[in-house]
């Protein structure tokens, strides 16, 4: 618990930090990275232009923040979303998860229809209340949770790899 609750603090830092650091901010960047370092008990932590990256002592990372379309290989599985505004972004080698606003119905049926050839092994859909969902794998290990609040015009993507 204590560890993400470290992890909501920097997170919440290092979004809100601007882009032009004064050499005050810089050095309280750096002691922030430290501190959650030694917290977490990971190799690296590197926090830049609000976004926050993680490196554990085997190597893998996780970045959090960004609001561009991640370009990992997880991420590649998938076709770009390329209507709607993307808000927020978590990415790492074992998956992504993507959230966007300003994205019309139109789209987001467009975009799932594309999904749904990708990923249809074990499919879950429901739609109620201008609220859809979209669960399924595509038989090569990936996950998708696809949902879409047609009221609000969020979307969130969730990919990730089974696990066994």
């Amino acid at each position: 618990m204590k560890k993400l609750l470290l992890i909501a603090i920097v997170l919440l830092l290092a979004l809100t930090a601007v882009a032009c650091k004064s050499p005050t901010e810089k050095a309280e960047e750096a002691v922030t990275e430290k501190i959650v370092e030694k917290g977490l008990g990971v190799d690296n932590v590197d926090i830049d232009d609000g976004e926050v990256t993680i490196e554990g002592k085997d190597g893998k990372k996780i970045n959090y923040g960004g609001t561009e379309w991640p370009d990992n290989d997880i991420a590649r599985t998938i076709p770009k979303l390329k209507k709607g505004n993307i808000n927020s972004v978590i990415s790492s080698d074992g998956g992504v998860m993507i959230g966007m606003d300003q994205v019309e119905k139109e789209d987001f049926d467009d975009y799932l229809g594309k999904i749904k050839e990708i990923f249809a092994e074990n499919a879950v859909e429901s739609n109620a209340d201008g609220f859809s969902a979209y669960s399924a794998g595509n038989g090569d290990g990936l996950l998708i949770l696809i949902n879409y609040d047609a009221g609000m015009g969020v979307l969130d993507i969730s990919l990730s790899t089974v696990m066994e």
